[in-house]
């Protein structure tokens, strides 16, 4: 099951079995009680066989809890409306709930970050580097930490700095219309810091998943004419991509990314 089935799901499932406790006809405070945990007990055991962390189980806790309460507190506040219509609420049960929708608010921002990533126009606004597209929020999965990862971020940085020295301009078109409709020719035009068009250049087209560590699709552009290169590009199912454009000649590289959000597959 997803995160987001078992988040919202169990505030439903909450939901739920509050109200039929109280139709049952128990007391607030135990439909409160036993409506919030039950579901996280049943989402523990879940969890025993499908972990996804220590951080997902506490997510799945304060959104559980939260709701639960916030279902208590409100009952608790119409009884007392019914017992004196015209005695305001405390200031104490405000503050409870208004804690209450900041986390399940709170959460449900970490919730949309982690799966779709910071939305673009946040990025712009935040993040450096944002607005070439070469920003990517989502989550990516287990990364490597340790002296190897720090060699391959160094060996990261050198390359784009090799690759602002190098000084050849990179153009293509067609990705726009391949996250439109899942399929399209793409178009890369390459020339040297002399605008001399890269007649023996190599140029090749890789599509992954955020997701993922290995490539999902890989083809080389046929050249069509000095420093122009062509393929016809189908992906076999929409959602979030990452399109990376390698152009290389003699040893001399360059490397562009895009983000492809597609919608739908021809």
């Amino acid at each position: 099951m997803s995160l987001l089935f078992t988040l919202f799901g169990g505030v439903v499932l909450v939901v739920l079995l509050y109200q039929i406790l109280r139709v049952l006809g128990l007391p607030n405070y135990w439909r409160g009680v036993i409506s919030g945990v039950l579901p996280l007990v049943g989402y523990a055991i879940y969890s025993t066989g499908n972990w996804a962390g220590l951080d997902v189980l506490a997510m799945h806790t304060a959104v559980y809890l939260s709701t639960a309460t916030l279902l208590t507190l409100a009952a608790s506040r119409e009884a007392s409306q019914k017992i004196s219509a015209r005695t305001p609420m405390h200031w104490a049960p405000k503050v409870f709930i208004g804690f209450f929708l900041f986390v399940l608010a709170l959460n449900a921002a970490f919730l949309y970050v982690s799966s779709q990533g910071v939305p673009p126009w946040l990025a712009r606004w935040v993040l450096p580097g944002a607005e070439d597209g070469r920003v990517h929020t989502a989550f990516p999965g287990v990364v490597p930490h340790g002296l190897e990862a720090a060699k391959e971020i160094g060996s990261e940085l050198s390359a784009r700095h090799r690759q602002m020295r190098l000084g050849w301009r990179v153009t293509w078109k067609g990705l726009d219309t391949l996250a439109r409709d899942g399929a399209a020719q793409v178009t890369v035009r390459a020339h040297d810091r002399d605008d001399t068009p890269l007649a023996d250049a190599r140029v090749t087209l890789e599509l992954l998943r955020p997701a993922q560590a290995k490539s999902d699709l890989s083809l080389d552009l046929a050249p069509t004419e000095p420093g122009l290169f062509q393929a016809w590009v189908r992906l076999p199912e929409p959602g979030r991509w990452i399109a990376v454009i390698h152009v290389s000649r003699r040893g001399d590289s360059f490397q562009a990314e895009e983000q492809l959000s597609v919608q739908r597959v021809q």
